[in-house]
C-alpha cells in the first residue's frame, strides 16, 4: 500500500529520530474515499472518545451532537446542520484509533508497523478551510503522516527538546518555538512523511478538502529498557529492599551501582526486555 524509499536500515541510520522525510506520491492506491468517511461518520458513536471536533479550541459535544429516540432506544449522532456549519467555517475534526473502525486504516497502521518495526496506531483529521486548529506542538511519539484525500500545508520546526517522552508535551514545557521553518511544504494526495517527536509544526488548511491519517509510531525508549532492566535487578537484591534512611544509605547504593553496569549491559537482559516488550502488542488481525 506504500511504496517506502529507504530500507528500515537505512531509515534507522540516517532519519528516524533525526529529520523529517518526505516521500512523494508513496501512497501506491487510494484506500480511503469521501464515501467511506460518510460511512464512517454516520456509524461511528459521535463525540469522546473517538471524535473530536476544533475550532479555535475543542468544541464541547453538546454543539454538534444530538440525542434522537428510536424504538427501543435513544442513540447520539450527528447534528448535521451544526456539524457543517462548525466544518465550513474552520473546524477540524479528529478522529482517534481509526483502526478501530476503518479496515483500510488498520491495513495502513500495520503497514507503517512492518517498516518501522513497531507497534502503531492512528488518529484522522478531516478540515475544508480555516487557519489551523492547533497551532504549533509537537507529538511525544514519531508519526507518518499519510495524506490521503486533498493537500495541506505544513511547517515544520527544529525541535527545542528534543526527544520528548510521553508525557513531556509542548504545553508543560515552557518552550518557545522557532519562528523560521525548517520545512515548509504542501503534502499533497498520495504524500507520506515521517515526522519524528519533538519537531514543532503547524498544519494549515488550503481551502480544499482534506483528509489524512497519522501514524503514530511507539517503540521502547532507552529509558523503558533502563527503568525496568533496572527495577527488576533492584528488587532482587537484599540491599536495596532495606527502609531508607537519610544517614545509612550510602554504602548500599554505592554497592548496589556498582552491580548496575553489567546488569543493563547484558545481552541477555536486552533480549529479554525486548521479547517482552513485543509480548505486549495486540494481535488483532482483520477477520
Amino acid at each position: 500500500m506504500i511504496r517506502f524509499d529507504l530500507t528500515l536500515e537505512e531509515f534507522r541510520a540516517e532519519v528516524f529520530e533525526r529529520k523529517p522525510h518526505l516521500m512523494r506520491g508513496a501512497l501506491i492506491d487510494r484506500p480511503i474515499a469521501w464515501a467511506d468517511i460518510d460511512q464512517l461518520l454516520y456509524t461511528m458513536p459521535p463525540g469522546l472518545p473517538y471524535m473530536r471536533l476544533f475550532r479555535q479550541g475543542l468544541v464541547p459535544d453538546n454543539a454538534y451532537v444530538q440525542e434522537i429516540s428510536d424504538p427501543g432506544r435513544t442513540r447520539r449522532r450527528i447534528n448535521k446542520a451544526k456539524f457543517y456549519e462548525l466544518l465550513a467555517n474552520g473546524g477540524t475534526i479528529q478522529i482517534n484509533w481509526l483502526e478501530q473502525h476503518m479496515l483500510a486504516a488498520k491495513r495502513l497502521c500495520l503497514e507503517v508497523a512492518r517498516f518501522a518495526a513497531a507497534p502503531t496506531s492512528g488518529n484522522c483529521y478531516m478540515s475544508f478551510s480555516g487557519a489551523g486548529s492547533f497551532g504549533k506542538h509537537w507529538d511525544t511519539h514519531d508519526v507518518f503522516v499519510i495524506q490521503l484525500i486533498g493537500r495541506k500545508r505544513w511547517q515544520l520546526f527544529e525541535p527545542t527538546f528534543p526527544l520528548p517522552l510521553t508525557y513531556q508535551t509542548n504545553d508543560r514545557s515552557g518552550q518557545t518555538p522557532p519562528t523560521e521553518p525548517a520545512v515548509d511544504l504542501v503534502l499533497e494526495e498520495g504524500d507520506v512523511i515521517y515526522v519524528p517527536r519533538g519537531w514543532w509544526h503547524n498544519v494549515i488548511p488550503l481551502d480544499i478538502g482534506s483528509f489524512h491519517l497519522a501514524v503514530g509510531v511507539y517503540p521502547p525508549m532507552l529509558f523503558d529498557y533502563i527503568v525496568q532492566t533496572t527495577a527488576k535487578f533492584l528488587e532482587q537484591q537484599e540491599g536495596a529492599r532495606h527502609a531508607f534512611t537519610a544517614t545509612g544509605y550510602r554504602d548500599a547504593v554505592a554497592e548496589l551501582l556498582q552491580q548496575l553496569p553489567n546488569v543493563l549491559l547484558d545481552p541477555a537482559n536486552a533480549a529479554r526486555f525486548e521479547h517482552e516488550w513485543a509480548s505486549r502488542e495486540r494481535m488483532d488481525g482483520e477477520l
